[in-house]
């Protein structure tokens, strides 16, 4: 449940939603519901194993996991904080938050932390008790790192209808994906377009100059032939 980004320079920039509450009841539904979706989505690809999208026991829901802790730290029920919805309760709960955040690990995982996934912020709009700027479902896919381009389409074509059904209430309107296969996939496309472009006009032009060389259209047509 990020936020939106507009390219300042070669990095670009942040620009957080300034209507993303982590406090509200709709947003923390939609927060649930998506680590549920997550987690069960489908995928009968043939390089999604498991018949699912994401690898089984690899979902880092962070909502789910700070309940767990601060019910097992404070004895105090999240959903009663949100319930009351008073400012004392957001700072409270809010504390909590950034408490759980700077100790403890996703998956009880010890060389990962939860600093990205939930994204307190510098940002002029957003104070720590006020909530973070932006938060992540981060999960791993079934899908083999570097998968071949044709492979990777239907499943990044089920990543997206998974993205279009999670719910998306005005506190939490912008929501995307992020890995770094999708993002490779513009290279890989580019590479093929390149080395596809790059044939169509070496060949034919090599075939000339060869015909030209050698006086000898089959000499020339075979050796072109041994190249490709």
């Amino acid at each position: 449940m990020p936020s939106r980004a507009v390219p300042a320079d070669c990095r670009g920039r942040p620009i957080y939603d300034e209507s993303f509450d982590l406090f509200k009841s709709d947003t923390q539904t939609a927060i649930y519901e998506a680590c549920t979706l997550l987690e069960e989505w489908t995928c009968t690809a043939d390089k999604c194993e498991y018949g699912l999208l994401s690898r089984p026991d690899t979902t880092v829901c962070f909502l789910t996991a700070f309940d767990e802790w601060v019910s097992d730290t404070y004895g105090v029920d999240t959903s009663d904080l949100v319930a009351t919805g008073t400012e004392l309760a957001r700072v409270t709960y809010m504390r909590y938050l950034y408490e759980f955040r700077g100790s403890q690990y996703p998956l009880d995982e010890t060389s990962k932390n939860y600093d990205q996934i939930i994204g307190f912020t510098t940002d002029a709009i957003r104070s720590a008790d006020w909530g973070p700027s932006y938060v992540q479902i981060q999960s791993k896919m079934t899908m083999p790192l570097l998968t071949s381009l044709e492979a990777k389409r239907p499943i990044e074509a089920r990543a997206k209808k998974l993205l279009d059904a999670i719910d998306k209430p005005e506190s939490a309107a912008h929501v995307f994906q992020f890995t770094f296969d999708w993002t490779w996939s513009v290279t890989q496309q580019g590479t093929v377009d390149g080395m596809s472009a790059g044939m169509a006009f070496a060949f034919p032009l090599a075939f000339v100059v060869l015909v030209i060389v050698t006086a000898n259209y089959v000499v020339a047509g075979l050796a072109i032939l041994s190249v490709c």
